[in-house]
């Protein structure tokens, strides 16, 4: 039968380097500033998404007329398109697709901006990412 826990948690932290505990960084520092390049573009790449997945249309919009790459990718293998269709956004769905973003390309998951659009139940983006031969939810 194992005997009952009764000692104090404070007598057992005796040992601990009260320095060493000071010189860590605490839990909610602020996040530290892209240094290389390819930091750089990673930062840019995790904002344009975070900016896609919020429905910022215009951002979107001037980022790929200033050159953005219209099927950037998230660490997820999430194109602009794909986000676009998980969060019901109609018109920046149709402002990549304007500007020839690849329908067919897959996340790391093998899924597609249609797949997401399907799963989701969000009908109004299905036509502008549907394959030729794709069912729609009506049929």
């Amino acid at each position: 039968m194992a005997k009952p826990y009764t000692q104090s948690r404070a007598e057992n932290y005796d040992d601990i380097d009260v320095e060493v505990l000071e010189e860590t960084s605490p839990v909610n520092r602020p996040p530290r500033e892209p240094e290389t390049d390819e930091e750089k573009h990673q930062a840019m790449v995790e904002n344009i998404c975070s900016q896609c997945r919020h429905g910022r249309s215009s951002e979107i919009k001037k980022a790929i007329e200033q050159g953005l790459a219209v099927d950037t990718t998230d660490r997820h293998g999430n194109t602009l398109l794909i986000i676009a269709c998980q969060n019901n956004h109609k018109k920046i769905v149709k402002i990549l697709v304007r500007a020839g973003a690849d329908i067919s390309l897959k996340n790391h998951k093998a899924h597609d901006a249609y797949h997401y659009a399907q799963l989701y139940k969000h009908a109004e983006v299905l036509p502008y990412v549907a394959p030729p031969t794709a069912p729609t939810l009506n049929s």
